[in-house]
């Protein structure tokens, strides 16, 4: 092949990569259809980008699996083909996992050529979102097979991990129902536990049963708050939950570090340690707090999670060596917090863009905190009475 030839050919391969990204088939089953391995992304770092300018823009880059930018100021787009064969129902529901993306817009072209918009995103207020639901969800409507490109703006101060899936409109409405009632029973367990553990605190009076309920309570907020479910069922406003959960993960460094060392007896065996360290962590939770209320969202998140990440291994490593020297708690602390620890980090990692972001790391962390909180409630119970 001569050379000329063999260039050209290499040039409209490349140029013509980015524009034959493979659509996703539209085909009805029993779960949702998940969109990763068919999303491209363009950063816009400005947001100023028009639906139009964004389509014709040579910077998209095909992504392997879903979005995972961390904690970014710049505007994201996703583009999504799709191909609508003729048997197919004609309403889907496309659903964005994130409860905690500020602004999302999808964009599609109609037939005169015009763009049409949806909105959604915590900085709309409810009401005003196209389905009532705990994250985004669009409704599509299909009334012709044939391939359809759907593009996705979405802005956020909030890690931006986002996985997209459809489904038939109705199937969605089944869905979101049995979710619904598996979350109510989910932290109904919780509630359950908070309310036992409260009255038997007041009852014995016990400060490990006074930490525990301080560290139940913060993860419990924590994970109830970023699902999206107190904003959906109050209509809470960007502000206030944006504060609550950014000063909860704050708190959570504290607490969760004295409530650890207490169950690892650190107090017994190195004081002035548990000491420094709670001293240290009421320092970088009062900065993260600030920083946060102060409208400095991300720096205050990212604080908060990468000092857990920070935190963590360190009290695994200590414990690892109190076990070795025959401190019989450690053994304990190593499979109670071991669980949790692993879906935290998982999960703080998938926020900070180091881990993907799927229906796995999605999980992780609830069904570590639950394993977990199940496992220290009846340590609580066993300590108490052994006093």
């Amino acid at each position: 092949m001569k050379w000329p030839v063999f260039v050209l050919l290499l040039a409209a391969l490349f140029t013509c990569a980015p524009l034959n990204a493979r659509p996703l088939l539209l085909e009805g089953g029993a779960l949702p259809i998940e969109a990763q391995g068919y999303i491209e992304r363009l950063d816009d770092p400005d947001g100023t980008l028009s639906p139009e300018e964004a389509m014709l823009a040579p910077r998209w880059q095909a992504l392997p699996g879903n979005l995972n930018a961390g904690f970014t100021d710049a505007t994201i787009w996703l583009r999504l083909s799709v191909r609508v064969p003729a048997s197919v129902v004609p309403t889907w529901a496309l659903r964005l996992d994130n409860a905690l993306l500020d602004d999302v817009r999808l964009y599609q072209r109609e037939s005169d050529g015009r763009w049409s918009e949806q909105r959604a995103g915590e900085n709309l207020a409810r009401p005003l979102w196209p389905v009532d639901y705990r994250s985004a969800v669009f409704p599509l409507r299909f009334a012709e097979p044939g391939d359809r490109t759907l593009l996705l703006r979405l802005q956020s101060k909030n890690a931006m991990s986002v996985s997209l899936d459809l489904e038939p409109g109705q199937q969605f409405s089944n869905h979101s129902r049995r979710e619904f009632f598996a979350y109510g029973l989910y932290f109904g367990v919780y509630l359950l536990l908070i309310g036992f553990h409260t009255v038997f605190w007041r009852m014995t009076r016990a400060p490990e049963s006074g930490w525990y309920l301080l560290y139940v309570n913060c993860c419990v907020g924590i994970e109830v708050l970023s699902l999206g479910l107190p904003q959906q069922l109050l209509d809470l406003p960007v502000s206030l939950s944006d504060s609550l959960l950014g000063v909860a993960l704050a708190l959570s460094i504290p607490i969760g570090m004295i409530f650890a060392g207490r169950q690892l007896g650190l107090p017994q065996v190195y004081p002035r340690l548990q000491a420094r360290l709670a001293v240290l962590c009421w320092g970088i939770a009062g900065v993260a707090a600030l920083a946060v209320l102060s409208g400095h969202y991300g720096e205050g998140a990212m604080l908060s999670q990468g000092s857990a990440l920070v935190l963590i291994p360190f009290f695994l490593a200590l414990a690892f060596w109190l076990l070795l020297r025959g401190h019989r708690p450690a053994r304990y602390y190593l499979f109670a917090f071991g669980v949790f620890y692993a879906g935290a980090v998982i999960s703080f990692m998938r926020n900070l863009g180091y881990v993907p972001s799927n229906v796995w790391t999605n999980v992780v962390s609830p069904i570590g905190s639950m394993l977990h909180m199940g496992l220290m409630g009846s340590s609580q119970k066993t300590e108490n009475k052994a006093r």
